[in-house]
């Protein structure tokens, strides 16, 4: 190439200005890649880790429907997974690991009757006389959203429910205290059960009493 004054350009000045147009082009090449796949140039980030369930969407995510029934709870019952598939609901009782409210439903032909249950439930307290549970157990009954409710509270030494052969029996836990109450459902009886340390279990007796209030049909 043939400078102003007629001479040709130097080697070295021809290969600098190529250099300058490839690094041009090789930009805008890039600009145009990137505007046709609709981002930038740059290299793409990795997408942020999903936060954790919020307590609040885990209680709203919680189960509490059973039987054709359906139910509100409030603190201290706090909503769990249920550890097994007899349970149909689980709850903790504040922060105390020994008190607990289950829910169990078996469908309408394998519950039994309101009594048998509830002489079951009875076999689970023991007195420290050694008298009999059932004379000192208070049984009543009350309507709920036109629903049956068989209620019963009963306090002494908590054995725990019936365990499988050749399985280890749970402690005894003595000043225990035990809240239940069977619901007619649509479906067959829905069965609730509180147990724990009597201060416990009284510390969530009005929470209770208020998911019992607010049984209703689905």
């Amino acid at each position: 190439m043939l400078n102003r004054s007629g001479g040709r350009e130097p080697r070295s000045l021809r290969s600098g200005s190529r250099d300058r147009r490839c690094d041009s082009l090789w930009h805008w090449s890039l600009l145009a890649l990137a505007a046709c796949r609709g981002g930038s140039a740059e290299a793409p980030r990795s997408a942020a880790p999903e936060p954790p369930p919020s307590a609040a969407s885990v209680i709203a995510s919680a189960p509490r429907r059973a039987g054709g029934l359906t139910w509100d709870a409030k603190p201290p019952l706090l909503p769990r997974a249920p550890r097994t598939e007899l349970r149909a609901a689980e709850y903790s009782v504040g922060s105390d690991p020994s008190a607990e409210l289950l829910v169990f439903y078996f469908g309408d032909e394998r519950s039994g009757s309101i009594d048998s249950n509830v002489q079951r439930w009875l076999a689970q307290i023991e007195q420290p006389d050694g008298s009999d549970t059932a004379h000192k157990a208070k049984r009543g009954e009350l309507q709920v959203s036109g629903l049956r409710v068989s209620t019963l509270e009963v306090s002494g030494i908590y054995t725990g429910p019936m365990v499988l052969p050749n399985a280890a029996p749970g402690a005894a836990r003595p000043e225990s205290l035990l809240l239940g109450a069977i619901v007619s459902g649509p479906r067959g009886p829905v069965f609730f059960k509180l147990t724990g340390p009597r201060a416990a279990v009284e510390g969530a007796r009005d929470a209770f009493d208020q998911l019992v209030r607010s049984l209703r049909p689905e």
